[in-house]
């Protein structure tokens, strides 16, 4: 991981920004954006963030595109969604959670 904790934050934070500003001009106008270089420019600032948290970019599901994609950067996570092989949970309901889960999961990264 090349990014510190706030870095990291800030990044996801600020691409879920992008996202949520990409949903709001295709509900207002009816486009849809996912073919635009709108678009374009989101997922490869999304790469580039998986780069940086040295998570490989080759198609493989990963902890990342779960928080972002199917828990809805974190608001879709309830107990009992996301657990270890105990059967704890993992709280990934923010961005903070998320990068403290790949650190107990990788080590050795940047506080």
């Amino acid at each position: 991981m090349r990014l510190t904790k706030a870095e990291f934050v800030h990044a996801v934070q600020a691409y879920q920004n992008h996202m949520q500003q990409l949903s709001q001009v295709e509900q207002a106008t009816k486009w849809t954006l996912c073919e635009s270089p709108l678009f374009n420019i989101a997922n490869e600032y999304y790469n580039l963030l998986l780069e940086l948290c040295d998570i490989p970019c080759d198609g493989q599901w990963n902890d990342l595109d779960y928080f972002v994609y199917e828990l809805d950067f974190g608001a879709k996570w309830h107990p009992g969604c996301c657990t270890d092989n105990q059967g704890n949970d993992i709280p990934l309901s923010t961005p903070e959670e998320v990068y403290d889960a790949l650190c107990a999961s990788w080590g050795g990264m940047k506080q």
